[in-house]
């Protein structure tokens, strides 16, 4: 408006559109809100940090597993759905009560172990996760704690004191991701993978003493992704690790 009123130039929505793509090499994006600090200076030094020690990590071989805490409070996650021009896009859809906690991890190679409670994740459960993971992984494979290294998010119960010092008796090789680091956690791509679609086509109960058929439901669309999927999950983390060390903000 004020380049027509100062040029006497006829502006059309057309010609913006090519000067914002063409010109500028700009694109139209969904936008996102993100925390005010997580682009501070500080912030920006701790992810490039953070992404200094795991890059040489993955560059020599060494495997990564990613452990990170989701939660289900229903099974029905559309987005879109086809309709005629004239009716509503709603859908019913009962809440899964209580809500599912859910834990993942997931390696390098793409293999995923998960559990799922009916009880706010935290200090404790968390100790008891990482517990029966290096019970499994012991059984797998022997001796894994000299080639490999579990990565948690910076959450305030993952980094206190108090799981410092359980960690520590449990002698696990942990690595600490930088503050607001989604891009580079590849179980956010498998999360997102999990909650799309209709979790339970056949309308199964969902309620308090229904876990069994909610793991049933997790089980059969994680098992769903093939393993090479998940291991590019791993790929595109690594696209994100490269834009840490550049400052790049979110």
């Amino acid at each position: 408006m004020a380049v027509e009123e100062e040029r006497g130039l006829e502006v059309s929505t057309k010609l913006v559109r090519f000067v914002f793509r063409k010109e500028l090499a700009m694109s139209y994006r969904v936008a996102k809100a993100v925390p005010a600090q997580c682009n501070l200076e500080r912030v920006l030094v701790l992810r490039q940090q953070y992404s200094l020690r795991i890059l040489p990590l993955l560059e020599k071989g060494r495997r990564i597993i990613n452990v990170d805490e989701s939660w289900l409070n229903q099974t029905r996650h559309l987005r879109r759905t086809w309709v005629p021009s004239d009716a509503p896009s709603t859908f019913r859809e009962k809440q899964v009560q209580p809500r599912i906690s859910l834990i993942l991890a997931l390696d390098t190679d793409g293999r995923m172990w998960c559990a799922l409670t009916q009880a706010n994740t935290d200090a404790d459960v968390m100790t008891l996760f990482l517990r029966y993971l290096e019970r499994r992984l012991d059984r797998e494979s022997p001796g894994w704690q000299e080639s490999s290294y579990i990565l948690l998010d910076n959450a305030a119960w993952h980094a206190s004191e108090e799981m410092k010092q359980r960690l520590a008796k449990m002698k696990l090789p942990i690595i600490f991701s930088g503050p607001y680091s989604y891009t580079t956690a590849p179980c956010e791509a498998a999360f997102a993978a999990l909650k799309f679609g209709d979790l339970n086509p056949e309308r199964l109960p969902t309620g308090k003493k229904s876990l069994s058929h909610i793991a049933d439901m997790v089980g059969k669309r994680l098992a769903a992704i093939p393993r090479s999927m998940a291991a590019r999950y791993w790929h595109h983390a690594v696209e994100g690790h490269y834009s840490y060390l550049c400052y790049e903000r979110l």
